[in-house]
C-alpha cells in the first residue's frame, strides 16, 4: 500500500525533515510517496533558500531504508505562490511564508484523493497506517485539537501540524482557494491554521495520540 505524504519548507528545516523521516522508517515499512513543496524566496529574505536536489536525494535515501519503492517528489511552488500571495500582508509574519504552502495542496496531481500533511518538527513512535486510513469520508480533513487554541480561541480550534486531507472533498468545497484568499486579504496570527479553521465546512477530530502537543502519552 502506497501512502501519500506532504511536507513543506526551505533548507532551514532540512534537519527537522531528516529526524522526522528517520523516526518514520524506524516504525513504518510502508511505501511512501512524499511530496516536498519548496520555493526560493531569497529576493524577499536571503535565508529563504529552497530545498535542492541533493537534499531531496539524501532524504529519499533515508525513506528508502524503510521501503525501497518509496520516493520523494520535489515541487517548486515559487511561481504559483507569488502569483497569488505576492501582495499578502502575511509575507511579513512570525512564521515564514512556507507555512502557507500546505494551502496549495490542490496543485498536487489530480489523481490524489488523500494525503497526510506533516509539519517538519514531528517524531513518530509507531505505525501510522491507522492514521492514514482514518475514516474522513464526507469531511475535508481530519486534525487534532490545538491544546492552547482550545482554551484561548475556541473549543473546536484545530492544530494544523498534522492534517489528513480528503482532497476530493477539498476540491469540491474549494477549501484551499478560500484559505489562500483569506491569507491574501487578512493579517493573521497563525496563518494557515487560522485560515483552515475559519474556512472549513466539515472537519473531523482525530484522536489526540496522532498529534501530541504537550505531555507524552502511552
Amino acid at each position: 500500500m502506497n501512502m501519500n505524504l506532504l511536507m513543506c519548507g526551505n533548507n532551514k528545516v532540512f534537519d527537522g525533515m531528516l529526524i522526522e523521516l528517520l523516526s518514520l522508517v524506524k516504525y513504518n515499512k510502508n511505501q511512501f510517496t512524499l511530496y516536498l513543496m519548496t520555493m526560493d524566496l531569497t529576493d524577499y529574505n536571503p535565508k529563504f533558500i529552497a530545498i535542492n536536489e541533493k537534499e531531496r536525494k539524501y532524504l529519499e535515501d533515508v525513506l528508502k531504508e524503510g521501503n525501497k519503492d518509496s520516493k520523494i517528489i520535489l515541487v517548486d511552488m515559487r511561481e504559483p505562490f507569488l502569483k497569488e500571495m505576492k501582495d499578502s500582508p502575511n509575507l511579513q509574519n512570525f512564521y515564514t511564508p512556507y507555512t502557507m504552502l500546505r494551502l496549495f495542496a490542490d496543485f498536487l496531481p489530480k489523481n490524489l484523493d488523500r494525503i497526510l500533511y506533516l509539519d517538519c518538527d514531528l517524531g513518530f513512535l509507531g505505525d501510522i497506517t491507522p492514521l492514514y486510513n482514518y475514516d474522513i469520508k464526507g469531511y475535508e480533513y481530519g486534525a487534532c485539537k490545538d491544546v492552547l487554541g482550545e482554551y484561548f480561541i475556541g473549543s473546536d480550534y484545530q492544530n494544523a501540524g498534522v492534517l489528513l486531507f480528503n482532497l476530493d472533498q477539498c476540491r469540491k468545497t474549494e477549501l484551499f482557494k478560500k484559505c489562500r484568499h483569506l491569507c491574501l486579504t487578512k493579517k493573521m496570527a497563525f496563518l494557515d491554521q487560522d485560515a483552515l479553521n475559519h474556512s472549513v465546512i466539515k472537519k473531523k477530530f482525530l484522536p489526540y495520540i496522532y498529534n501530541v502537543q504537550r505531555n507524552m502519552k502511552p
